[in-house]
């Protein structure tokens, strides 16, 4: 955890990614619940998420293998 968050942390530093981004820029087909989930949130543990939906894509962006 300390890894990922160190990882986000540098983008947000470089202006890659904001902690108030919705999830959805980066996971669009994420369930509709994520809707107003943030990056903040992830990284607080405040985002109310359960477990990931049966059917849910864990690959980032379309297209990989």
């Amino acid at each position: 955890k300390q890894f990922t968050s160190m990882a986000i942390m540098i983008l947000i530093e470089r202006g890659v990614a904001a902690l108030n981004d919705k999830i959805k820029i980066y996971f669009p087909d994420a369930p509709g619940e994520w809707d107003n989930m943030t990056i903040f949130h992830l990284l607080t543990h405040t985002s109310g998420m359960g477990a990931y939906p049966l059917d849910f894509n864990f690959r980032f962006g379309a297209g990989v293998v």
